[in-house]
């Protein structure tokens, strides 16, 4: 049973991937890493930033939009780097996408043979009152 007041889309990554080891599969994006992995892990993980959004949105009952990030995962599976690329969130409150940021940090995405992966990943943030149905996430 899913009950829920918002949604968050975590939509799939971005084409623009880089990695120090081209492939020749679309689904690749690193030696052993593929977009679909990447994606469990986002959709495993998503639930601390619900919780995230919960707790602004406390404050900020309006508070909705969408954070594009840039992850830079080691071939650990460790994130070395999370960069907010955009942000359309209105109203902006700076501690809710520093918090995100932080938290997206700690994500492990599991070891691969070598090769450093880089993906852009744009995050929904809206209310379940934004539209019917919206309380889903992708």
């Amino acid at each position: 049973i899913v009950v829920c007041s918002f949604s968050i889309h975590a939509e799939a990554p971005k084409d623009s991937l880089e990695n120090s080891n081209k492939s020749t599969s679309t689904d690749t994006i690193s030696a052993g890493r593929s977009k679909e992995a990447i994606r469990r892990v986002v959709m495993k993980r998503i639930g601390g930033l619900k919780y995230l959004y919960n707790k602004y949105q406390a404050k900020n009952p309006n508070l909705r939009g969408k954070l594009t990030v840039k992850l830079v995962i080691a071939p650990s599976g460790k994130v070395i780097k999370a960069e907010l690329l955009t942000s359309s969130m209105s109203p902006r409150v700076p501690d809710f996408e520093r918090d995100v940021i932080a938290r997206i940090k700690k994500w492990e995405f599991g070891t691969v043979p070598r090769g450093t992966a880089t993906v852009i990943y744009p995050f929904n943030f809206s209310s379940g009152n934004d539209s019917p149905g919206s309380c889903c996430i992708f």
